[in-house]
C-alpha cells in the first residue's frame, strides 16, 4: 500500500553553495521585488554596522514586473552594510553601493573577462553584475574558515535529503572542494551520492588528470572523474 519510486538525481548542482546559502540568507521562493527587500531588510537589521550580508536563490522571473532589482533599492534597505546578493543559478548577483565602493568599481571599471558590469541609463553602474564581474566584489568578502567550509557540506547534503535527492551531480569546483567531501565521507558525515566535477582548464583540472579518477568510492557513494569547461 505504498508508493516506490526510483532514486532521483539532481543533474546540475553545487553542493557547498546550497550550504552557504543556508548559512546566510536563503532567497528561495520569493515571488516578488517588495518580499526581497523585505527579507534583506530583516537581515540587515540583525548584522551588525560595517557586516557584510550575502545570500542566493532569488530570481526575477515570476515577479511583476519581471525585473532585476537594483543597487537604488538595496540602498534603501541596506544602507551601511555591502551586500551581494546571488541570482538562483549563479550567473549574476545584486550588489548595493557600499559593496562597488569596497571593491572600487564605478562608471570608469573595465569589464572583465567574460562578465559584464550593468549600466543604468546615467552611465553608472545599476548593481547588477553579470558572470565573471561578480568576482570584483566577491574577492573582498573575508575568507571562509575550513569550519565554514566543513558545514556548508554538511548542511547542503541535509538540504539535498530533505528533498528527497539521492544522488546530486556537483557541476564544477576545485580540487580542495573534492578533497574535503571525501574527508566528510570518510568520517561517515555525509553519506548522499555526489558525481563530482572541477572547473577547468586550470590547477584544478591538471590535478585531476595527473592523480586521475575515484570511481564509486565510500560504498558506491563518490565518483570524481568530470571537467567542467564554460565557454562562450
Amino acid at each position: 500500500g505504498r508508493t516506490v519510486v526510483p532514486g532521483l538525481t539532481d543533474s546540475h548542482q553545487h553542493l557547498s553553495g546550497v550550504g552557504f546559502r543556508e548559512m546566510t540568507l536563503n532567497l528561495e521562493g520569493i515571488n516578488s521585488l517588495e518580499e526581497f527587500l523585505a527579507r534583506i531588510k530583516a537581515r540587515v537589521e540583525q548584522a551588525s554596522n560595517g557586516e557584510w550580508v550575502t545570500g542566493r536563490g532569488w530570481i526575477e522571473t515570476f515577479w511583476k514586473p519581471p525585473v532585476f532589482p537594483t543597487r537604488a533599492q538595496l540602498d534603501q534597505v541596506a544602507p551601511n552594510n555591502p551586500v551581494i546578493l546571488t541570482r538562483a543559478d549563479g550567473h549574476a548577483s545584486v550588489v548595493n553601493s557600499a559593496a562597488l565602493k569596497l571593491a572600487n568599481v564605478d562608471r570608469d571599471t573595465p569589464n572583465p573577462f567574460g562578465g559584464d558590469i550593468s549600466k543604468g541609463p546615467d552611465g553608472e553602474p545599476n548593481g547588477m553584475l553579470i558572470d565573471a564581474a561578480q568576482g570584483l566584489v566577491r574577492r573582498h568578502i573575508p575568507g571562509t574558515t575550513p569550519a565554514e567550509a566543513e558545514r556548508a557540506v554538511v548542511l547542503g547534503v541535509q538540504r539535498n535529503i530533505q528533498l528527497g535527492w539521492t544522488q546530486i551531480q556537483d557541476a564544477g569546483g576545485s580540487y580542495a572542494e573534492a578533497e574535503l567531501f571525501q574527508k566528510l565521507y570518510g568520517e561517515g558525515k555525509i553519506k548522499l551520492r555526489i558525481y563530482k566535477a572541477v572547473h577547468g582548464p586550470g590547477p584544478s583540472a591538471s590535478q585531476l588528470l595527473q592523480t586521475g579518477p575515484v570511481i564509486g568510492a565510500y560504498g558506491n557513494r563518490f565518483t570524481f572523474r568530470a571537467i567542467k569547461v564554460v565557454s562562450d
